[in-house]
C-alpha cells in the first residue's frame, strides 16, 4: 500500500507509516492528461524510493474511455505501468554491477485525496492511496 505525495516541484518528502508500524515507498510524481494518436490517457510519472534508497523511475497509466472527460484531474481509477528497481548482480569475476530492471504493474487502483495545506500549492497537491 504505497503512499504517493505529488505536488507543483516534485521535491516535497513525506514519510508515512503502515498499519503494521513499516515505512511505505514513497512515490513523487507528475500526473498529466494526453490525447494523441487516439488515445486519451492519464500519466503519472516520477520517482519512487523505500526509505535511503536512491530514487527509481515509475510510470502509470489509466486509459480514460470516451464518456469520460480527459481534462478532469485528479481522477480515481486503475492504472498500468511500471517501475524500475536497481539491483546489485555478482560476475563472474566476483565484481558487483548495478543494473536497471523494469518491473511491469497492472490493475493498480489509486485514489486520489486533497492534501489540507497552507502554502500557495493549496489545491495542487494530493495523497494517493492504492
Amino acid at each position: 500500500k504505497p503512499t504517493t505525495k505529488k505536488d507543483k516541484s516534485g521535491e516535497k518528502d513525506e514519510k508515512e507509516l503502515a498499519e503494521d508500524g513499516t515505512t511505505s515507498p514513497l512515490l513523487v510524481g507528475t500526473l498529466t492528461y494526453s490525447d494523441r494518436d487516439n488515445l486519451r490517457r492519464h500519466i503519472i510519472r516520477g520517482n519512487w524510493n523505500y526509505e535511503n534508497s536512491l530514487p527509481q523511475r515509475f510510470e502509470l497509466i489509466r486509459t480514460i474511455p470516451p464518456e469520460e472527460n480527459l481534462k478532469e484531474l485528479p481522477k480515481d481509477g486503475e492504472f498500468n505501468g511500471s517501475f524500475n528497481v536497481q539491483l546489485e548482480v555478482k560476475s563472474s569475476k566476483g565484481k558487483i554491477k548495478k543494473k536497471n530492471r523494469a518491473v511491469q504493474e497492472s490493475g493498480v487502483k489509486l485514489r486520489f485525496t486533497p492534501k489540507d495545506e497552507d502554502d500557495e500549492d493549496e489545491g495542487n497537491s494530493f495523497a494517493v492511496n492504492g
